[in-house]
């Protein structure tokens, strides 16, 4: 990619079964001539930010939450297909996103009522 600079944090890991750490970036970095910057860990309401625990609350439909470590409001893009109707028996419009190779919160119905309590119904 001929990054010039690379930032992390400092439980990065990267590779096949994760074998690759800070330090062996590190040691990338000196040998490709690219800077790497090692930075603290963040906590948003006392837990600590990271990819998987936003992973983890997407698969739990706490998209809400998952905005929050992100520092904005989660959202996809994608074409606009037909879906199973469960918006509508529950008189809420809804558009349904073709499946696309991202992460996804859990299948549901979002409601915009106070979208900062987004949660799936």
């Amino acid at each position: 990619m001929r990054a010039s600079s690379v930032h992390v944090g400092p439980n990065f890991r990267f590779g096949h079964r994760h074998v690759g750490d800070v330090k062996l970036l590190g040691e990338m970095a000196a040998e490709r001539g690219f800077s790497l910057d090692v930075h603290e860990g963040v906590k948003v309401h006392g837990e600590w930010v990271s990819s998987s625990r936003i992973r983890e609350l997407l698969a739990e439909g706490r998209v809400s939450k998952a905005g929050r470590m992100l520092g904005r409001p989660f959202s996809l893009s994608g074409s606009i297909v037909h879906g199973s109707g469960i918006g509508r028996s529950q008189t809420v419009p809804t558009l349904n996103l073709a499946p696309v190779e991202e992460q996804l919160p859990r299948n549901g119905v979002y409601v915009d009522a106070d979208p900062r309590e987004w949660r799936a119904v």
